[in-house]
Order: structure tokens, then sequence, then C-alpha cells
């Protein structure tokens, strides 16, 4: 068997186990926010009230779980194209993201919030260009262009579009408790928007590092390097941003700005 089509089986695998068993974001957040003080107290009652609102798409985390487990069986038994394989799983993902961001989307019934969101407000702008430019990448080898860099190009840029509307979505209060409330709504705009921007880093990754893409140019190979590059700067970037909260984190600027 071919050690190439292994290899994708292999990361198609991991990608499978990750997706089933890692712990939901928003879970994370949980933990991140309450505490044993009364303040973390507050926040954690916050957040769960903003959850327990929300319409959590579990769902669609474990179909997408599935069928990249099939895919990763389809390469080992069958002679299906890798390419065809990658460009379902890129279409797949944006499609995911699409389904959550819709899930997630205001309900009519919420407090107003006179504070004007902006995708700013959450991740600054260079950071949506940035991964935009580099969803390009698969695109600058144009002696090895096939309809899964189109598919990977695509659903990146898919992503990052739903990016920066969630970057910029309404606040969403229940006027319980207010301040507390708009720091939470700013921390989740910030981290989900952190993810997928992630997100659409790490689907044309998958088309340099996977084994479907050639290096026969300077651009491709600088385009790849600065992929890998972007991806790491999100995670450290969103890995500072997830820290535990504490009390001098919720000054004044911060119950206003993210």
């Amino acid at each position: 068997m071919d050690a190439g089509r292994v290899f994708v089986a292999i990361v198609m695998f991991v990608l499978a186990i990750v997706s089933l068993f890692r712990e939901p974001n928003d879970d994370r957040e949980l933990r991140a926010v309450e505490g044993a003080t009364m303040l973390q107290r507050r926040l954690g009652n916050v957040y769960r009230r903003r959850l327990a609102g929300e319409q959590r798409d579990l769902a669609s985390r474990f179909a997408l779980a599935f069928v990249v487990l099939f895919l990763g069986i389809a390469i080992l038994l069958t002679k299906v194209e890798v390419s065809t394989i990658y460009a379902v799983l890129f279409l797949g993902t944006a499609l995911v993201q699409l389904r959550r961001y819709l899930r997630r989307r205001v309900p009519s019934r919420t407090a107003a919030s006179l504070l004007v969101r902006t995708q700013i407000s959450a991740v600054p702008t260079y950071a949506f260009a940035i991964a935009g430019i580099v969803a390009f990448g698969p695109l600058t080898d144009v002696k090895d262009l096939g309809w899964i860099s189109w598919a990977a190009t695509f659903s990146a840029l898919s992503i990052v579009v739903l990016a920066w509307k969630t970057a910029a979505s309404p606040s969403r209060l229940d006027g319980m408790d207010p301040e507390l409330e708009i720091f939470v709504d700013n921390r989740m705009r910030k981290m989900r928007t952190l993810g997928m921007l992630q997100t659409a880093c790490f689907v044309t990754a998958l088309v340099a590092y996977g084994g479907s893409a050639t290096i026969r140019n300077h651009v491709t190979l600088w385009m790849m390097l600065a992929n890998v590059g972007v991806l790491l700067w999100l995670g450290v970037w969103q890995y500072r941003a997830a820290r535990r909260v504490r009390a001098s984190d919720l000054t004044p600027a911060a119950l206003q700005h993210a």
C-alpha cells in the first residue's frame, strides 16, 4: 500500500479522535471564568446563562468526526483520490462552521446593549486580512492547481468571513448582571473568532503538509511557511486570551472592550 495514503489515513484518524474526545471550547472557557470568589461565581453564573440560551451544536461536531473517520477508512480500502478526500473534508469543515454560526445567532428575546460592536472590538482587522491572504496559499502552485486547491481556498475564505461576522455579532445580554455580561460577551466573541481563524489556516495547512501539494516555486514555499507561522501565532494568541480571569482583569475599560 502507498505510504502516502497510509499517512493521510493516519492524519484523518487523529483528527477524528481529537474531534470526538477534545473538551468543547465553551466548557474550557467556563472553567477559566468560574472559581471560589464571589466575583468568579458571578462570572460562572453569567456564563452558564449565556450557554443555556444558546443552541449548542454538539451534533455537527460528532458528525464531522465520523465523516473524517469514514474518509480515513476510504483512503485505506478504496482507490479514491486523496485530493477528493481532502476536498470533502474542507467543505465539510466550512459547513460545520456555518452551522455553528447560524445556531449561535442572537435570538429576539435579549436585552439590548448601547455599545457599538465592530470586528475590531473583538479581534483587530489585520488578523482577518492575514488569514485571508494565507487562504490563497494553495492557489500559488499554478503548475499543480487542482480542485483541491480551489476547495481549500474557498473553505478557508468562507470560514474567515464567518469569523468576521462572529466578531461583529450583536451583544447577547439578559440584563441580570449587565457589566459582567458585557465582559463575558466580549471574551466569548474573541475566543470564538480566534478559533475560527485558526480553523481557516488549518484547512490550507493540510493542503501543504498533508501530501497533496508540491513545492514548485518560491512563492508556494513562502506561503506554506507563512501559513504555519500564522497558525502558531493565532494559537499563542488564543492561549494567552484563555487564561483564568482575575479580579484585576475586570477594569472599567475591560467591561466595555474585549
